[in-house]
């Protein structure tokens, strides 16, 4: 599931026994905000490879949006009612 790309799910109180998403970004935010002068190489290499994950990540929840849209539509339409939309960012950001 895309909470288990995420997240990590087995955790102790004193430590993560597996890195996420989530885990990676505090780490590499981490060694990088303690440092200052600029990210080394390996650290941009690593912020690369994390934004690659972050977009198969997103493009995992347009999909199951899309999916679930779908079907929570078909039974909205079926009794009469407006579909859902989704709001683009500059629309919900515009909601007050």
């Amino acid at each position: 599931s895309l909470h288990k790309q995420m997240i990590a799910e087995k955790s102790t109180l004193f430590a993560d026994s597996e890195d996420k998403l989530r885990e990676k970004l505090a780490g590499i935010y981490g060694t990088i905000n303690q440092y200052a002068g600029k990210p080394s190489a390996e650290q941009v290499k690593r912020i690369d490879n994390l934004d690659k994950d972050l977009q198969s990540l997103k493009n995992g929840l347009q999909s199951f949006y899309s999916k679930q849209f779908g079907r929570c539509n078909e039974i909205i339409q079926k009794s009469g009612k407006k579909p859902l939309t989704r709001l683009s960012r500059q629309e919900f950001d515009s909601v007050e």
